[in-house]
């Protein structure tokens, strides 16, 4: 064998080279033994789990839920919400996009410019940023004071930057 030369000719043991793989092998198996006892063992714990029961006075888990703790600790503590005020007359609600605290965006008119969509969390102005939007209104907070915008308030012909369509001539 002239390629292999360089390996010691008497050294190789074929029985001990058998005997490694062989404890190898063992080894693996007893590996993948436990692996299988512990998915099955897993799974078996998961399908054959009772469901327990949800106590009477637990609250769900949900922005409204968080909302609603909220506003109940300031009213025990004497300080109810404040009422939301309109914002003022150079904000203009175009449209809702979405709804929530987290996540939506809203169609603003502002100063009579066309709309623009501002999604929740930015700002619409210096000052003035998008907090939420809902079902036709949209809250936003102009320097920490919290206002609201309705599209109900608006008629379809007053939108600022939407031109109401005319009748084609016939």
């Amino acid at each position: 064998m002239k390629g292999f030369s360089h390996l010691p000719r008497g050294d190789f043991d074929p029985a001990a080279a058998r005997r490694r793989w062989d404890r190898a092998a063992r080894w693996l198996r007893l590996l993948l033994l436990f692996a299988c006892a512990e998915v099955s063992v897993h799974w078996a714990l998961l399908l054959l789990a009772r469901a327990q029961a949800v106590p009477a006075g637990a609250l769900q888990s949900s922005a409204d839920a968080i909302d609603a703790a909220a506003a109940e600790g300031a009213r025990l503590f004497a300080q109810g919400p404040r009422p939301m005020q309109r914002a003022p007359r150079r904000f203009h609600l175009v449209g809702v996009i979405g709804g929530g605290r987290r996540a939506g965006a809203a169609l603003i008119s502002i100063d009579g410019k066309p709309a623009q969509a501002f999604a929740v969390g930015s700002w619409i102005a210096p000052g003035v940023r998008l907090s939420s939007t809902g079902f036709g209104q949209v809250e936003i907070e102009q320097h920490g004071e919290g206002l609201r915008l309705d599209t109900g308030s608006q008629s379809a012909g007053a939108r600022p930057g939407v031109e109401p369509q005319q009748p084609s001539p016939r």
